[in-house]
């Protein structure tokens, strides 16, 4: 009994270890950093040229070379809710019910519209509260990017996707479509259980961008690494 308890003891020990040795501040050349603190919590940013996402969540020690990624947002994936009706024509009609939280204005952002797969046009979004397609549709799904007339920052958002949409019927669809999101999807990262590989040193993450892993160096405490956050948090 006695051994088993020093085991666990042991073990717990080795574990707490493991975490202890990668909480800090990494950062690449390439535009990723990352924090890890002590209560599992994680900040990371992404910035590269105009490019810019951040992220908020917690991690998790796997193994020695692993650490799991779970933003507070998993998906940035915007689900639709779709009532379908038929009609006696052969075209598809749409009347999109859009709302950007908390924009007031939609014609700050573009809509693309794409059709089995294929993008089909772009279009403000205040100007796609009604649409006909005059092709065959299988599944549809859009795409919004941010794009105010006036311009508050030079930081460019990657597009917001929704989910995709597969019809009974290729024509005669009457669609009514609802889509809500918040406009700081925009700039949001989401990591569901993404893995961060580690040595006790250094860190690699996978860049969607590069399509390659990103040394993640690490810097010292002091380094102010974010532009959104405040580097004194422990």
């Amino acid at each position: 009994m006695k051994l088993i308890i020093i085991c666990g003891i042991i073990l717990l020990m080795g574990s707490c270890s493991i975490k202890t040795s990668v909480v800090g501040k990494f950062s690449s050349p390439k535009g990723s950093n990352i924090q890890f603190k002590s209560d599992s919590t994680f900040i990371f940013e992404y910035r590269a040229f105009h490019l810019y996402q951040y992220s908020l969540g917690k991690w998790k020690m796997l193994n020695k070379n692993l650490i799991s990624l779970t933003s507070d947002i998993e998906s940035t994936v915007v689900p639709l809710k779709v009532k379908n009706t038929a009609n006696r024509k052969a075209i598809n009609l749409l009347s999109i019910d859009l709302k950007i939280q908390p924009s007031k204005s939609l014609s700050d952002y573009r809509c693309g519209v794409y059709v089995n797969g294929l993008l089909q046009f772009t279009k403000r979004c205040d100007s796609i509260s009604s649409l006909v397609i005059n092709v065959p549709i299988d599944t549809i799904y859009f795409h919004f990017t941010r794009e105010p007339a006036i311009m508050t920052t030079t930081a460019i958002a990657p597009p917001i996707f929704t989910r995709k949409y597969v019809t009974e019927n290729s024509k005669g669809n009457e669609m009514e479509i609802e889509v809500d999101f918040d406009d700081s999807y925009f700039y949001y990262r989401s990591f569901d259980t993404d893995t961060v590989k580690t040595n006790g040193h250094n860190l690699k993450m996978y860049d969607p961008y590069r399509k390659n892993w990103d040394k993640l160096l690490r810097v010292s405490p002091s380094t102010n690494l974010f532009s959104r956050f405040n580097d004194r948090i422990p």
